[in-house]
Formats: structure tokens, sequence, C-alpha cells
């Protein structure tokens, strides 16, 4: 057999056995991936856990390795898609600790982060219904590197705001007008709470004129799915010149807003007695 027949062969053996090394190499790597995640809102948000405007909420991940050995001291490094999610410096490297094989983690940063988490705050100027991606770089201690990524969206918060009913008294009156206090009541009829919630009232009817502190934000604080909650102000009051022959019926009209600058819209009819 010439020389240059030997060579080759020697070269095909020792791609052959390399190549088999590689794959086995590979087969014992661990192989990192997100399992699953939770949001949490328990410290700054509305409880519904869905990523609303302005809100903060803690995501919880939990990651799998379906690879054949241990990742050890599992980190990563995460990063947001979408320019109006903050993420919290404190929490940008995440720790799972070591990872055993076919095993989910949650994590283990120490006493007080007991689960791997990101925490993020969302803009008050995000888009509602978009979608943006928290991107994660895993890495263990042999430097070995897994790519995955989460996919979120922000949403429109699950409370509703109704005007519920609108009481009014009668305060005083001149020679001109007669005055009127009135106590919006607001209702949430969705399904989680809202909070520092406020009003704007209007009326179009000419003959009837809100005082300077009738069109001022009305605070109601925060609002419980199914509860109704009366104005925490005694200034929203309106005046009606002394002539208006009554009874009489116009209608109030109101803006409502919460925090995470939702809108809701809503109206009644104000009747005056004689």
């Amino acid at each position: 057999m010439k020389t240059s027949q030997i060579i080759l062969l020697m070269f095909i053996a020792f791609l052959i056995l390399t190549t088999g090394c590689i794959k086995e190499y590979e087969r014992n790597d661990p192989y990192i991936s997100i399992s699953d995640y939770s949001i949490e809102e328990n410290f700054d948000g509305n409880q519904d856990n869905i990523l609303n405007k302005g809100e903060k909420a803690r995501i919880y991940i939990s990651v799998l390795n379906s690879g054949g050995c241990v990742a050890e001291n599992l980190k990563a490094n995460v990063t947001s898609s979408n320019s109006y999610i903050e993420i919290n410096d404190f929490y940008s490297v995440l720790n799972w600790s070591n990872v055993l094989i076919d095993s989910i983690s949650d994590g283990l940063d120490g006493v007080y982060r007991p689960k791997a988490l990101v925490f993020i705050e969302v803009d008050n100027s995000a888009l509602l219904n978009s979608n943006f991606n928290l991107n994660f770089d895993f890495y263990d201690v042999l430097d070995n590197h897994w790519i995955d990524s989460l996919s979120l969206s922000i949403q429109p918060t699950s409370a509703n705001i109704i005007l519920d009913i609108v009481e009014v008294i009668e305060s005083f009156s001149d020679a001109s007008y007669r005055y009127f206090t009135f106590y919006p009541y607001l209702k949430n009829i969705g399904y989680s709470s809202t909070q520092d919630v406020w009003s704007l009232s209007s009326v179009s009817d000419t003959l009837i004129a809100l005082t300077s502190y009738g069109n001022n934000p009305l605070p109601y604080g925060d609002i419980d799915p199914g509860e109704s909650v009366k104005v925490n102000s005694s200034f929203a009051k309106f005046k009606i010149p002394i002539e208006l022959h009554t009874p009489y019926t116009f209608k109030m009209l109101f803006e409502i807003y919460d925090k995470y600058e939702n809108l809701w819209c809503d109206s009644t009819c104000i009747k005056i007695d004689p």
C-alpha cells in the first residue's frame, strides 16, 4: 500500500474517532432551557398577575436541564427587547445554583431571594397589547452558554370602573344661585383591583355651572373588584340659577382614571327638586 493511501486511511480513522468523541461529549453536556414562569405583583400592582402599563412585577423563572450532566452554578444575564420595559439591575443576573440532570429548578438566590426572578417596571408610555421578549443568556461554571427567551405582553387591566351613584346635597343659596355638593360613587365591576383612582366631572348644560372645585380631579384611592367607593372629598360642587324652574334634570359626565393611565367614561342624570 502506498504511503499516501496509508496517510489517507489514518486521517479518515482520526475523523471517525474524533467525531464520535464530540458526539459523546455533546451527549453528556447539560442543556438548559426555560421550563415555566409566573408573574407576581404583590408589592406594586393590581394583583391580577397580568402586566399592565405603569406596573412593577416580579417574574419567576424555572429552568429545565435536559442534558446529560449537571449544570454547575447556573446563572443568566437577562435583557429586554422593549425600551419601555426596565429591568432592575439588582435582579439582572439570575442564579439557580446546580441544576441536576432531567430536573427543573426554581433557582436559589439566598434567604431574601429564594427563587430566580426578574424585577421589571412597565413604563406608562408602553403600548397596550404589545409583545416583548425577555432574553436570557444562561451560563455555567465551565462557561457553557445557552440562549432562550420568554415572550410576554402588556395588556389592559382587568378592572372595569363605572359610575355607581351620585349623592347630591344642597349646601346653601344666595340671591343668584343655589349651591349643591355632589358625592360620586365608583364601582369596580372587573376582575382585578386598581389603584389611585380619580375622576374628572363635567356638564354640557349651559344652565349648570361647576364651581371652582367641581371639575378638579376627585380622588377615590384603590378599588377592589365588586367594591363601590365614595369620593374622598366634599369639594365637588355645582350651582344653578335661582330662577331656574324645577324639577330640572341634566347630565353629568365623568372621565375616570387610575395610576396605570386607564380611562373609563360614564355619565348619569342629576335631578334637581324644587
